[in-house]
């Protein structure tokens, strides 16, 4: 995370941080403060937490430094929090329905779950691809019998799917491609009836 002190990365930088742990206090000379969040793909969280205040004019504010030169300018003052969001926090329920959830998703597909792996507290899935109503940027690959999706679940206790079944998946797509679900993602196991509902709702919704 890149903090200018101003309305764009034209101005001045004041801080450079990264990791999950809580910065010290950052301050503007302004009434204008530019915050620049990048993720290297390598933690997958919901996203970035930042909290701010606005100081009455005219009153004392301490002078700020640029630190950036050296190591990530981060304090532990605050040892026992972190702005990081545990995936598993949410409730290990599905929310919402196949209708709602059609339109509101990245991809939704039938398929059949070939190998789960687990890899630093992360589900790693194979699905094979048996039929897509949607793939947005979702990355698959040509099998001799077909496609084949990687489907990754940050809580890796839920939502709980067996190899060799067969379900309906909806969900988000991270920047490599590869599906995500949630503990409240849409996700269920497959019937036959289920089939001819997601059919009449693609053919209700065009996304």
């Amino acid at each position: 995370m890149a903090i200018f002190d101003g309305k764009s990365d034209s101005a001045q930088r004041i801080s450079k941080l990264c990791g999950s742990e809580f910065p010290r206090a950052i301050r503007s000379t302004g009434n204008q403060l530019f915050v620049q969040f990048v993720s290297d793909l390598t933690v997958t969280a919901d996203g970035f937490l930042a909290k701010y205040s606005i100081q009455d004019q005219g009153s004392t504010v301490e002078s700020v430094t640029d630190k950036t030169t050296m190591a990530p300018a981060v304090t532990t003052t605050s040892p026992t929090t972190s702005p990081m969001i545990d995936p598993c926090d949410k409730a290990c329920k599905r929310t919402g329905t196949m209708q709602t959830n059609f339109c509101t998703k990245e991809f939704v597909i039938v398929g059949k779950v070939l190998v789960i792996q687990q890899r630093d507290g992360t589900k790693l899935l194979r699905v094979a691809v048996i039929r897509s109503f949607k793939t947005g940027k979702l990355k698959t690959t040509q099998r001799r019998r077909g496609e084949v999706a990687k489907v990754m679940l940050p809580c890796p206790q839920c939502p709980k799917l067996k190899k060799g079944n067969v379900y309906i998946f909806m969900g988000t797509v991270n920047p490599s491609g590869v599906g995500v679900i949630l503990p409240d993602s849409f996700v269920v196991n497959f019937k036959s009836n289920l089939l001819n509902i997601l059919h009449n709702i693609a053919q209700r919704n065009r996304c």
